[in-house]
């Protein structure tokens, strides 16, 4: 059976929590006799220890019974233990484990039918399998290269170890010199642990002094759920692996493989375009808005600080591959480790890491608002520390240990892990011992991402270090729908240990960071980018409050986080995701506020006219008292400026009548606010001239009728109504019947329509206010005389619609027509008549000699056949300039 429960990952060779505690009980009793500085436990039992130790054997043995059948009564879950074999361990050789805080209840673990036994587990060397490099880092001072090994667990996990070497602590130099001794082991590095009494001790061992006889009863022992097949690389992490097995069972010692960590991998996905070039604004990426379906809230926790804020937080980025660019905070330095180095290591994804920790930075700090990559939560506030991570779990924690009590960080980030598949338990003890140490020495808030497999950290097959360690945040990853993303571990208990909390999947990272001042941007994912993010969003709320402590801050961030549904796999674990907004807030005591608007222009009783200017203007601020831009809507639908600005909009030309303005503004949160102004435009009557019949005018009836007029609508800056809002109708004056109706300026009445009689000629217009205004001219019709034929007249100059520039003047024109008639041939100019017609005025422009109207005598001859004339706007008619 499986007992991991989220943070107590160490299984010591039972398979009861109850029977644990029972036991341990009884060993710190006896640990308390037998472990002094005058009979070290090491040293091997005397008689007198013998019979004690088999003594407390057979009481656990009995307490386990007990505690099985008890269970089983009561309808518990919980699987017996089982029988002790003859080589179990005595109680009084075994460290008393410390149970964690926020251990999940029992019902929820995961349950086997029946305990591992070793004939349940084969051991195989399998070529197939490949570390992620062939050795690891030299030790500080050698260039000695250390060979590394994968082992597979049974549960198909993989991890590297580093070969021929150990991790042991020790409370005195007795226990160390028998260990070493049994092992030919030698001591590669101590690392004093004074808070806890023990020294950590790196080793290397003979494997050939390894006992693999022992392996799988020590093993299934230690951890009852390896059933299968256990594979490695290389037959020597079975040697290692037995060691430490045997040592755990037979002298309690606190000791672990030498584990590798590598970066959970920021993959690329599909690539996008620098967002200087296609999506500038940061607010509108979807891991900052807070109208995204990840509802992050960074955007809103921006403006809440506004960048004013005095305080600077200093932030620890372990990691690798860092490259100084312009999204760096000004203020940054590296430790253990040179800027521009690329990482040539293998993520998570099984691509080589190269520049990672770039990109992990900028997820965390980069700076927004400079036109240059991307963009992080903490950029305006935080100061970078940053570590270069080492090749195993154990130097990279050293080297945490020791940057974070020199530099005092703030918040530490590591976008790294591995799976350890064996001996979990010592590893947590001591991996965890250390992480308590940074956070409780250094007072800062750690986290670490959840890592990329997909898989459910809870389920016992592996500890994910160093994300699943006591006093560490683990952050898992969360897609572009809010949901967890397929690719992100996964928690599925309560309490600490487990995935705590969800970031962002996705970010931007630079396409070509080895290229100095290219801030183009690829989308890049991973745990490894929505851990640093959630970091960011840490270091925001000790910003907005200097005060609050790392516990302090933690507790803000899941007090306000989102707890919606993140997906069925989760399960009963947490389903916490990042609100930044809600946590500064909270941090800063100011509770959220709605938007609020109020048009300030122009004034709603104001009089206006159609051609006057208006300016319209109002303000809008968000909870921040920050300005909102506003959007401008007329009643009619009509936008009217198509992006929403602070500044104010300036319209002209609004027609007479009543109008409505609609003006609002939008938060980060989608929250709407409105306000309307009404105003009223007067309504000037637009004017109206009939240029043609003129007055008095008589036609025949084989003659076409020209009907042209002019309008003006002061309301529209003086220009024409359109063809539509005129209309041209003739009435007889005998009855009144309306013989043509039409709209338009100009328009012909075809010959022989009208018959002979006098008729009225209207030309109406009506504007958009609704006011009607008319012109009215008479025309006669005349029947052609019997027995005579009208001149046939072809008017040469001017052109029809001929245009000149008369505004205050006159201008030449020339008038040339030719006429002939069936009855006397062709006519000279002596008998034409040239008349120019507006509405009402009508002038003789030429007049022959043979049609003037005289009293007799000898006239002066007149050809008005091509003659030219001044002719200029008639004093009448200002607004009609068409003759």
């Amino acid at each position: 059976m499986q007992e991991r429960q989220v943070w107590n990952i160490s299984h010591f060779f039972v398979a009861s929590v109850s029977l644990r505690k029972v036991r341990d009980r009884h060993q710190q009793t006896l640990l308390a006799r037998v472990n002094t500085p005058h009979e070290p436990l090491i040293k091997g039992p005397s008689a007198m220890r013998n019979r004690i130790l088999i003594a407390w054997t057979l009481i656990a043995a009995t307490i386990a019974m007990m505690v099985t059948i008890t269970q089983i009564d009561t309808g518990s879950t919980t699987e017996s233990a089982g029988p002790e074999t003859a080589n179990a361990v005595p109680p009084s050789t075994v460290e008393v484990i410390e149970e964690p805080v926020g251990e999940p209840d029992l019902a929820s673990s995961p349950q086997r039918s029946q305990p591992a036994t070793p004939d349940q587990v084969d051991f195989v060397v399998d070529p197939t399998i490949a570390p992620a490099r062939p050795a690891a880092e030299p030790l500080d001072g050698s260039t000695e290269s250390r060979p590394i090994a994968r082992l597979r667990s049974t549960a198909g996990i993989e991890s590297d170890i580093v070969l021929d070497e150990l991790l042991v602590a020790f409370t005195n130099d007795d226990d160390l010199e028998a260990f070493l001794d049994r092992w030919s082991a030698t001591v590669l590095e101590a690392d004093a642990d004074e808070v806890n009494g023990l020294t950590d001790y790196l080793v290397r061992i003979d494997p050939s002094t390894a006992q693999r006889d022992r392996l799988a009863a020590d093993l299934v022992t230690v951890e009852p759920h390896h059933i299968g097949t256990m594979s490695a690389s290389d037959d020597t992490a079975f040697s290692l692996l037995a060691i430490a097995g045997y040592e755990i069972v037979n002298y309690g010692t606190e000791i672990s493989l030498n584990w590798l960590n590598e970066s959970t991998s920021v993959s690329t996905g599909s690539t996008s375009e620098d967002p200087a070039l296609d999506e500038p604004d940061a607010f509108n990426f979807e891991w900052i808005s807070s109208a995204s379906a990840q509802q992050s809230g960074i955007d809103a926790a921006w403006q809440l600080l506004d960048k004013a804020v005095g305080t600077r937080i200093k932030m620890m980025i372990v990691d690798r591959g860092f490259v100084q660019n312009q999204d760096f905070p000004a203020v940054r330095k590296i430790r253990h480790g040179s800027w521009g180095r690329a990482d040539d290591s293998v993520c998570s994804d099984g691509k080589v890491c190269g520049f990672h920790g770039t990109d992990v930075v900028i997820a965390a700090m980069g700076r927004a608002d400079n036109g240059f990559g991307g963009a992080g939560p903490a950029s305006y506030i935080a100061d970078l520390i940053a570590v270069r991570r080492a090749d195993t779990a154990r130097k990279t924690f050293k080297n945490i240990k020791k940057v974070a009590k020199e530099e005092r960080p703030h918040i530490i980030n590591m976008s790294f892990g591995g799976a350890i598949t064996a001996l979990q338990g010592t590893a947590e003890r001591k991996y965890g011992r250390w992480m308590r140490s940074v956070r409780d020495d250094s007072g800062a808030l750690l986290f670490a991402a959840a890592g990329n497999a997909g898989i459910d950290v809870d389920s016992g097959d592996s500890l994910i270090a160093p994300c699943e360690l006591e006093g560490v945040v683990c952050v898992g990853g969360m897609g572009d729908d809010g949901m967890v993303s397929p690719g992100s571990n996964f928690g599925t208990k309560q309490g600490g240990g487990s995935v705590e909390i969800y970031g962002p999947m996705c970010t931007l990272g630079l396409a070509n960071p080895n290229i100095p001042g290219d801030g183009t941007t690829e989308r890049t994912c991973g745990t490894s980018v929505a851990s640093p993010v959630v970091a960011g969003v840490a270091a925001m709320v000790r910003a907005a409050n200097p005060t609050l402590g790392p516990k302090e801050v933690w507790q803000i961030i899941k007090d306000t986080a989102h707890t919606r549904n993140l997906g069925s796999q989760i399960g009963g674990g947490h389903h916490r995701s990042i609100d930044a907004y809600r946590a500064v807030a909270t941090a800063m005591g100011k509770p959220y506020t709605e938007p609020v608007i109020e048009i300030t222009g122009p004034d709603a009783n104001g009089d206006y006219k159609p051609d006057d200017q208006y300016q319209f203007s109002a303000t809008a601020k968000n909870f921040a008292g920050i300005d909102l831009p506003i959007q401008w809507r007329h009643g009619d639908g009509t936008d009217i400026n198509p992006v929403p600005q602070v500044e104010p909009i300036n319209l002209g030309n609004l027609h007479p009548g009543t109008h409505v303005f609609h003006a609002w503004a939008t938060d980060l949160f989608g929250n709407r606010v409105y306000d309307t102004i009404e105003i009223e435009v007067a309504n000037t009557p637009p004017r109206v001239s009939i240029s043609s019949p003129a007055a008095n005018t008589y036609r025949y009836t084989v003659e076409q009728i020209v009907l042209d007029g002019s309008t003006r609508d002061d309301d529209d800056l003086g220009q024409s109504l359109n063809d539509g809002q005129v209309t041209w109708t003739v009435r007889s004056q005998d009855g009144g019947a309306v013989v043509f109706n039409s709209p338009g300026h100009s328009r012909t009445i075809p010959a022989n329509t009208l018959a002979a009689g006098d008729y009225s000629v209207e030309f109406s217009g009506k504007d958009v206010g609704g006011i009607t205004v008319s012109d009215t001219t008479l025309l006669t019709i005349l029947d052609v005389p019997v027995g005579e034929s009208l001149p046939a007249v072809t008017m040469h100059s001017p052109e029809v619609g001929e245009a000149h520039g008369v505004e205050g003047g006159t201008v030449p024109i020339r008038l040339h027509a030719s006429a002939s008639d069936s009855q006397d041939g062709v006519l000279d100019g002596t008998r034409m008549r040239w008349i120019a017609e507006q509405g009402h005025t009508r002038i003789v422009l030429c007049e022959g000699n043979d049609l003037a109207e005289g009293d007799g005598g000898l006239a002066t001859i007149t050809d008005c056949s091509d003659v030219t004339v001044q002719m200029s706007i008639p004093p009448l008619a200002p607004d009609n300039n068409r003759w």
